[in-house]
């Protein structure tokens, strides 16, 4: 594989799922700056998730009989699998890879967790929507997101005794980081936001009047009745919001820490695009640096990631939720249910002992037998994330799809077909590495049947669970 090749295979880990065999030959044919356009306009189009619409009882359990909460609880349960699958299948199958990428960034960063799917699924829609978009405007969306402000305790935030949560999150974890504000910040933030509230049928924001502190505030130095828009304005016109989030994008998607050059040249630059993430996120994916061979397979993947990255390439389709759901449980990360407000771990704190062998399996256990045995990992008897597992149903079917891959792999020359697939799976390899693959070479490649054995040798490997 050629050296722009392999920078193909490096963006596609990075700002997307992971390359598909479906297209991926024709892409490793295009320059670099044309497929990082093909990544940004494929992502153009923007289509809601639809598995929990909200509608009547959905978003509140208010007029639920006592009698009838058990079993409404249940159903809820049951939408957000199906809704954690759907958005699933977007990530390895959607053509707007990038967007969906992006958006998994953001639901880390503003990592909320709400037992209504419905208001689980309009959070996640918003961000989905505006991940390539203006900050500024996305941030103004969670600030008025139903799924946050029950979160984050706004619905207690009243005129004359402000609740603190929501403003110190939106200025620590949201926008400016640790060390940027101080703490009457924090309490004239709150006031800005109090009464901010939603309609619990339609789950459309509003603000209570009476409950909304109309008064003078001073926020970052400045003095006036200030709105909650206003402390977002505030807080932007203020350069150190690029930075905060500079840093956290750019080591998300090149998986090291950003030098001080590159900090000040990108925060200038979205700080002069009036905060447009794509603008960003276009100039970290062109910077040389990038590139660097030294920085490829470098960065753990995510349980996620991982997971995403298996069904793209294999073509693997779920039967049901909660085959996906199960998966995601045992190796430690669930969408939608952050551990906390300040998201999930990185980088090597996904890898440990109770992990790995999970990790390492987790190819041959889909492909071979396509089932997943229900011992979840870390039981979570939390009664609003329970996973709801039927009772007569101990395994559960996926349905692979190596068609593609064959085809792809028929292009390629006999005898060079497992390095090939090798380069795809993971760029940089150890001397005793490449004569196994040699060896794997060797292998007749004719059916569906030898390359799931090819996959399941190449991706059971410790070097997949990099990137």
């Amino acid at each position: 594989m050629t050296t722009k090749q392999r920078q193909i295979i490096h963006l596609m880990n990075r700002a997307a799922f992971g390359p598909s065999p479906v297209g991926l030959e024709k892409m490793l044919q295009l320059s670099l700056p044309e497929v990082i356009d093909h990544l940004f306009d494929s992502s153009k189009e923007f289509s809601a998730l639809q598995a929990a619409p909200i509608k009547k009882n959905s978003i509140s359990l208010k007029h639920v009989k006592p009698l009838d909460r058990k079993k409404r609880l249940k159903q809820l349960r049951v939408t957000q699998q199906k809704l954690n699958l759907e958005w699933l299948d977007k990530m390895a199958f959607s053509p707007g890879q990038l967007r969906e990428k992006m958006a998994f960034f953001w639901h880390d960063h503003f990592a909320c967790f709400c037992r209504f799917p419905a208001l689980i699924q309009k959070q996640i829609n918003t961000i989905r929507e505006h991940a390539l978009g203006y900050f500024g405007d996305l941030v103004l969306e969670i600030t008025k997101d139903p799924a946050m402000i029950i979160y984050l305790n706004n619905k207690e935030n009243v005129k004359g005794k402000p609740n603190e949560n929501f403003g110190r999150e939106l200025l620590e974890l949201f926008t400016l980081g640790v060390g940027h504000y101080s703490e009457q910040d924090i309490k004239e933030a709150a006031r800005a936001f109090t009464g901010w509230r939603f309609h619990p049928q339609s789950g459309d924001f509003f603000i209570d009047k009476e409950k909304h502190d109309f008064g003078k505030k001073t926020f970052l130095g400045k003095t006036a009745y200030f709105s909650g828009e206003d402390i977002i304005n505030i807080i932007f016109e203020n350069p150190r919001s690029g930075e905060y989030i500079v840093e956290k994008l750019y080591y998300y998607l090149s998986g090291q820490k950003i030098d001080e050059q590159q900090r000040t040249d990108l925060s200038r630059l979205f700080y002069e695009s009036n905060y447009h993430i794509g603008t960003l996120v276009r100039a970290i994916l062109t910077e040389e640096t990038f590139y660097d061979e030294n920085k490829m397979s470098k960065r753990v993947k995510s349980p996620v990631e991982l997971l995403v990255g298996i069904m793209r390439l294999t073509q693997l389709h779920f039967s049901n939720s909660v085959a996906a759901v199960n998966i995601q449980r045992k190796l430690g990360q669930e969408l939608f249910v952050p551990p906390d407000v300040s998201g999930w771990v990185s980088g090597k704190a996904w890898l440990d002992l109770s992990t790995i062998s999970e990790r390492l399996n987790l190819t041959r256990q889909l492909l071979t037998k396509g089932i997943l045995k229900n011992n979840i990992r870390k039981q979570i008897s939390t009664e609003s994330i329970e996973l709801i597992i039927p009772k007569n149903e101990q395994e559960t079917l996926t349905k692979v799809q190596l068609n593609s891959m064959l085809h792809l792999l028929g292009s390629i020359a006999p005898g060079q077909k497992a390095t090939f697939l090798s380069d795809i799976l993971y760029i940089v390899k150890h001397k005793n590495l490449s004569r196994w693959i040699k060896k794997l070479d060797e292998r007749p490649l004719s059916s569906t049947l030898d390359v799931k054995k090819l996959m399941i040798a190449l991706m059971s490997r410790p070097e997949y669970q990099l990137n």
